[in-house]
């Protein structure tokens, strides 16, 4: 039995989490395949195998609908980029076997930017995607620009506060740097760098301690800065400005 007959199988107004995730499911394969100007709730329901009325049992329209999915996009790229930092015996076998976040504030920046490859909702927002988001990046584009700006920020005056900020750095401009960097990197053709896109990043993180890291604060921790980073994501995802390490 495929998906479209289990889904067909259970009553729309009974299908609970179930129904959401599929209608979820149907939305993020239906925008990218269609875009989301051409992508209609009528798409999306009969990819999920319901009716159009049973998609409004739980978003009120598409817009609500895709807001959902960036959302839960983003706990599943925070959950990727921070699993090696659940625990110690976890963290230090994948950081040996090269899987896990790297430890240096460059290294795990490089890497987070590498793992949107393989969220194209969230790559889209940051690069403004007009072709595959249409009239819902042109109308968020700000909020999630701003969005980004302030989580760098946070990143920065973290780095600041457990003295790892080299003095000269200014924080206005390098705020806005590091979302330019990011844009750039995504935007840039996957050919560009071709088999060489690993020593890429590895320059790219480096040249970011450079830029960033006093030379005479200690190193990180393995999985120090992950568990760090995490309480920025924390406070980010509560509306407040405060890191919680």
């Amino acid at each position: 039995m495929d998906d479209s007959d289990i889904s067909s199988s259970v009553p729309p107004e009974r299908a609970g989490p179930d129904r959401r995730d599929r209608v979820l499911h149907a939305a993020r394969e239906t925008v990218l395949r269609l875009g989301y100007d051409k992508a209609g709730l009528r798409d999306i329901a009969a990819r999920a195998g319901l009716s159009k009325s049973a998609v409004y049992l739980d978003f009120a329209s598409k817009e609500a609908l895709v807001d959902e999915l960036i959302r839960t996009e983003s706990v599943a790229f925070a959950a990727e980029l921070f699993a090696a930092a659940d625990g110690d015996a976890r963290r230090t076998a994948d950081e040996a076997s090269g899987t896990g976040p790297p430890s240096g504030f460059g290294p795990l920046f490089a890497h987070t930017i590498a793992m949107l490859q393989r969220h194209p909702f969230l790559r889209s927002l940051l690069a403004g995607d007009e072709g595959l988001l249409g009239a819902y990046v042109r109308r968020h584009r700000g909020r999630f620009l701003a969005a980004r700006s302030a989580l760098n920020r946070a990143l920065l005056e973290l780095l600041r506060r457990h003295g790892r900020l080299r003095a000269g750095v200014d924080v206005d401009a390098a705020t806005p740097l590091l979302t330019m960097l990011a844009i750039g990197y995504v935007e840039t053709p996957s050919g560009v760098a071709g088999d060489r896109a690993g020593t890429v990043l590895e320059e790219m993180g480096r040249l970011l301690d450079a830029w960033l890291l006093d030379d005479g604060a200690p190193a990180f921790a393995p999985g120090e800065l992950p568990a760090l980073l995490r309480g920025v994501l924390a406070a980010a995802a509560e509306g407040t400005s405060e890191a919680r390490p």
